[in-house]
């Protein structure tokens, strides 16, 4: 079964059973394994409802100490280029941006720097 579509089912489930949305909310990782849906050991998930009074924003993890020895490449201007057949060099970003037509005449060997 599609994860989107399973998400989907369990949103709706708990349109029509009030006892489903409570067990849900109370106990989310055990309500969503009943239902099939695999979460990772060591993932906790909550499920909060927002009302005509309460609103939840949902704050992204705070960054890592440490960069990555890959994430200082990008930062220090490296990144993915393609190699053109011809020698030239496009920014990955831009190369990717083109449409499916102009990519397959533009091919290239795409290379960290």
């Amino acid at each position: 079964m599609n994860q989107d579509k399973t998400i989907s089912e369990i949103m709706d489930k708990c349109q029509t059973d009030e006892g489903f949305k409570r067990r849900l909310l109370s106990d989310a990782n055990a309500t969503l394994a009943a239902e099939g849906i695999a979460i990772p050991a060591g993932i906790k998930v909550n499920v909060l409802e927002n009302t005509s009074t309460v609103i939840h924003y949902i704050l992204p993890p705070a960054p890592q100490a440490e960069l990555s020895d890959a994430d200082l490449d990008m930062v220090a201007g490296g990144g993915k280029v393609v190699v053109m057949p011809d020698g030239r060099r496009m920014p990955y970003g831009d190369w990717i941006n083109l449409n499916w037509r102009d990519r397959q005449q533009n091919r290239g060997t795409i290379v960290m720097e």
